[in-house]
């Protein structure tokens, strides 16, 4: 548009209100700030009494390599921390899982050793009320009897099975009680 005055730019528009340097173009209109849009303006020097700025070149300027082999590690600490945080999790989670499997397992040795002595005490009855009484004990116990049996030796031997909490599985015990079962004999006279 020939002939038309060049319009002045408000402060709002280039930036001057909140400090911003800008650049002076001749006619006294203000450009926006060299900075906007993420390019900084050079340095300007004195040389010889005439203020230039430095020539800019086709390298980019900047640090050397050895710099940017340290940039380029940016961000290589939250890496290791979230390894650290996963091996910690599946550690505990290991922990966890195998000390609820040794606790079910000392509850299956309790509960076997509960269903053969309570069974014990009805042996003279037979098998199927001294089994009866195993498998009360035990299911109060919070066990499955898997097998009663009566050895030769009047004793009561059974199998139950508890269920993992902390893992998709059982675990079994097995018990006796009885008579024990020595070779001592008393001496006679």
């Amino acid at each position: 548009m020939r002939g038309e005055r060049p319009r002045r730019a408000t402060p709002s528009a280039c930036g001057a209100a909140a400090g911003a340097a800008t650049d002076r173009r001749p006619g006294g209109t203000a450009a926006v700030p060299a900075w906007r849009g993420g390019i900084r303006p050079s340095p300007r020097r004195r040389v010889g009494g005439e203020t230039v700025r430095p020539v800019q070149s086709d390298t980019p300027s900047g640090p050397g390599p050895a710099a940017h082999r340290r940039r380029s590690d940016g961000g290589s600490a939250t890496v290791w921390v979230l390894a650290l945080c996963a091996v910690l999790l599946f550690v505990a989670s290991t922990v966890v899982v195998v000390a609820g499997v040794r606790v079910d397992r000392h509850r299956a040795a309790t509960a076997a050793d509960l269903a053969a002595l309570a069974g014990a005490r009805r042996l003279a009855e037979g098998r199927g009320p001294s089994c009866a009484a195993a498998r009360a004990t035990a299911e109060a116990n919070g066990a499955a009897l898997a097998r009663c049996r009566i050895a030769a030796d009047f004793s009561l031997h059974v199998t139950v099975r508890v269920p993992v909490r902390s893992w998709p599985g059982t675990v079994s015990a097995h018990a006796r009680a009885g008579p024990h079962r020595s070779t001592w004999a008393p001496k006679t006279p």
